[in-house]
């Protein structure tokens, strides 16, 4: 299948399923190199900045409360480890609202502190033994969490503050 004059004034998903349909490299890459790209880059860009839109909105720190107090809570644990460092309480913060999540007990926090704990991440090393026939051992770079914590399950929100109950 040909990209044609038709195919270039076609929306990101026509494109896409019409992508999914070719068969081979040239015909893609003939077919995503011209107006397409651009249609696609348009839309996608579109559509992040449509999601991104209500991270980048400027909020004050009673409107970022009230956004984190709507959103679905979660019961979580971090565990300490052996280190000073990993003993010591998380703070973690959400537009400039912070929450202290100690360490080895179970804590109520909105979705959206769960994602920053998800997408924080640290260079770790495994020492392996050598595959190459040679001896010895080499370090295996991963990628893990910067503070491993375990998902209980939702959890009911809890008051905001100030509230009376």
């Amino acid at each position: 299948m040909a990209p044609t004059e038709e195919s270039k004034s076609m929306d990101a998903k026509d494109a896409i399923t019409e992508i999914n349909e070719m068969s081979d490299f040239d015909t893609i890459k003939a077919f995503v190199d011209g107006d397409t790209r651009k249609t696609v880059n348009d839309a996608a860009t579109a559509r992040l900045n449509q999601l991104m839109s209500p991270v980048n909105k400027k909020l004050s720190l009673n409107d970022t409360r009230d956004e984190l107090h709507k959103q679905k809570h979660y019961k979580i644990t971090i565990a300490s480890g052996e280190r000073p460092e990993t003993k010591a309480d998380v703070t973690v913060s959400c537009n400039g609202f912070n929450y202290r999540i100690q360490r080895d007990r179970e804590v109520i926090v909105p979705e959206s502190i769960i994602g920053i704990l998800k997408d924080a991440k640290v260079k770790q090393y495994d020492q392996v033994r050598r595959s190459d026939g040679q001896d010895g051992y080499r370090l295996v770079e991963r990628e893990g969490l910067r503070f491993p914590y375990t998902l209980i399950g939702e959890a009911e929100r809890p008051a905001p503050a100030g509230a009376r109950t």
